[in-house]
């Protein structure tokens, strides 16, 4: 009786300890924010804008390579510039030629292989994208993530907690590819509207 009390005491401090440190890092009103997992996407590198050529795009063709079809990359790509841009979406399947194309291709896609608490390979994705007018690239940027597990990187535990009994979330690969594509979107639409600015 008393070495089942003493495992039940072991494994109930090891639990406070964590628990513990989850609020010490992060403190106690970021980890009842809720079910949110930070993603950080801020692994985003612009590699070339140019001003005058990207703010006279209008109508702009879409084309993903190389992505496996289970992310959904183009319909989650084609969502992001609708949502963060005001580009004229050209639709799927349009045998119409574009003058103006944005072309994302997956450098990197690797779907996470592990347990709750650590993995044997994180997911990880990598993304390039252009955007050319008349066959010249006006803005190109490159994309990549790779997921942290509780085994390599205790304090990304923080970002990984779910109230409410759902208790560590990992992404997959097709969450970190649409966090991916929603960031490239973002700075596409946020580089045009600074450079239509710029013009008036």
């Amino acid at each position: 009786m008393k070495s089942t009390f003493l495992k039940i005491d072991a494994k109930l401090c090891a639990k406070l300890m964590l628990l513990c440190g989850v609020l010490i890092s992060q403190g106690c009103t970021t980890l009842l924010k809720g079910r949110e997992v930070s993603l950080r996407p801020e692994r985003l590198a612009i590699l070339e804008s140019h001003t005058e050529q990207l703010a006279s795009v209008k109508r702009l063709g879409v084309v993903v390579r190389k992505c496996p079809p289970s992310i959904g990359a183009e319909d989650a790509l084609r969502n992001a510039l609708g949502a963060a841009t005001n580009f004229e979406i050209v639709e799927a399947g349009s045998k119409e030629r574009q003058k103006d194309t944005l072309t994302v291709e997956c450098t990197t896609a690797v779907e996470r292989d592990g347990g709750a608490l650590g993995s044997n390979r994180p997911a990880a994705i990598g993304l390039l994208a252009n955007l050319a007018s008349s066959n010249e690239v006006v803005w190109s940027a490159r994309y990549f993530y790779r997921d942290k597990d509780v085994s390599s990187d205790v304090l990304a535990l923080k970002d990984r907690f779910e109230v409410g009994g759902g208790g560590v979330k990992f992404s997959s690969l097709t969450e970190l590819s649409h966090a991916g594509l929603n960031e490239i979107a973002t700075s596409l639409g946020a580089a045009r509207t600074e450079n239509m600015m710029q013009k008036r």
